[in-house]
């Protein structure tokens, strides 16, 4: 945590331009320390948790990460978990996700549906619609997917416009018109 601590205040202070708001990712463990260090980061703007291992916390980190930090914070977050996520059952996610305080938002991701071609004699399942499996480590491949809408429906601006912008959430009537992804 202190780490993040001093990443903010190098970013705030120390470089040559530096931004005047922040957005802060973390992943699995990185999760963690974002939940209990953006609160009171006062640059910071928004959060993302990305698979928070809710499942082992207690045994990996012991006491000191509960998350009540994040659930209390006026700022907007994100959370996402893997539908077969190895160290959070979706349960257990959403009664977590369901504590945080608005404004905030929450997804399982389940992966994205794929045609399987017949295989055997049977073919009542040939051709049926499954989705890929979405678990702990292979979660990159689908942020984009509820990174983007999500920047695009707090800032207000395309993530890639980001930069530009004040960096401050936008209230839904300030909202500049977006365009759609294909």
């Amino acid at each position: 945590m202190a780490d993040l601590r001093s990443a903010c205040d190098y970013m705030t202070e120390s470089i040559e331009s530096p931004p005047e708001r922040l957005i802060l990712v973390g992943y699995s463990y990185g999760s963690l320390v974002v939940s209990q260090v953006a609160p009171h980061v006062s640059a910071c703007a928004a959060f993302v948790m990305i698979a928070p291992p809710l499942g082992i916390t207690l045994p990996l980190f012991g006491p000191r990460f509960s998350t009540p930090d994040a659930a209390a914070s006026p700022k907007h977050k994100l959370a996402l978990c893997a539908a077969q996520d190895q160290f959070c059952s979706v349960a257990r996610f959403e009664e977590w996700a369901c504590t945080l305080r608005s404004p905030a938002e929450h997804h399982i991701v389940l992966g994205r549906e794929m045609q399987m071609p017949c295989c055997h004699g049977d073919h009542h399942h040939c051709h049926a619609p499954r989705r890929q499996r979405v678990h702990h480590f292979n979660l990159f491949g689908y942020l984009e997917e509820y990174l983007a809408p999500w920047v695009r429906s707090v800032f207000g601006c395309e993530p890639d416009a980001l930069g530009q912008s004040s960096g401050e959430p936008v209230a839904e009537q300030e909202m500049a018109p977006v365009r759609e992804i294909e």
